[in-house]
C-alpha cells in the first residue's frame, strides 16, 4: 500500500517534521499517546485476513467457472467501491452503512446473518484483543518506531544515492 501512497501511517510521538516526511507515503495518523498507537497498530493485523476474504470469494467464482482475471477485477472493484463508501461517509455510523447495504430478506442480509451465526465477528474481536495484549507487552514503542524510522530513512537515502549514481553513470556512457 505504501508503494501506492495509500497506506495508513501511524506516528507516535507527534512530530510535524516526521508527519510531513511520511505524508508522501500515505495518510498519516498521529496518535496522542502510546496506548492509542498500540490500538491502531492492532488493525494492521487485519491485512492478510482481508486478502483471505477476497481470496475465498475469488476461489468461489473460479470454482463456478468465472475467469480468474474477471474474478479478481470484479472483486477488486467491488471492494474498492465499498472502501470508497466508507471514506465518503465517515460521518455516518458503521451500523447505518451495514443497514443501508442490505435488503430485508435479501442476499446481503442472508450472508451477514450466516456469518454472524458462525460467530465470525465475535471471534475476530477476540483475536484483536489477543493481538492487543501481545502488543501491549512491547515496552518502548517510541524506541521501536524511531529505530524503524531511522532504518527506513537510511534505506531511502541509499536508494536515492544509488539512483543518483546510476544517473551519473548513464550520462557518462
Amino acid at each position: 500500500m505504501i508503494k501506492y501512497n495509500l497506506g495508513p501511517i501511524i506516528i507516535y510521538p507527534k512530530s510535524k517534521n516526521v508527519e510531513k516526511f511520511f505524508s508522501k507515503l500515505g495518510e498519516v495518523f498521529s496518535t496522542n499517546d502510546e496506548k492509542e498507537n498500540k490500538k491502531l497498530w492492532v488493525m494492521t493485523s487485519f491485512m492478510a485476513t482481508y486478502f483471505e476474504i477476497f481470496n475465498t470469494a475469488s476461489k468461489w467464482l473460479r470454482n463456478k467457472n468465472i475467469d480468474t482475471m474477471i474474478s479478481k477485477k470484479y472483486l477488486s472493484h467491488l471492494f474498492k467501491g465499498l472502501n470508497h463508501e466508507l471514506l465518503v461517509n465517515l460521518k455516518l455510523s458503521n451500523d447505518k452503512l451495514i443497514k443501508d447495504f442490505q435488503t430485508k430478506d435479501g442476499i446481503n442480509e442472508e450472508l451477514l446473518l450466516s456469518v454472524k451465526r458462525l460467530s465470525i465477528f465475535k471471534n475476530l474481536n477476540k483475536s484483536f484483543e489477543k493481538i492487543y495484549s501481545r502488543i501491549k507487552k512491547i515496552k518502548d514503542i517510541k524506541f521501536l518506531f524511531s529505530t524503524w524510522i531511522l532504518i527506513f530513512c537510511i534505506l531511502i537515502f541509499h536508494v536515492f544515492d544509488y539512483l543518483h549514481l546510476a544517473k551519473i553513470q548513464f550520462h557518462l556512457l
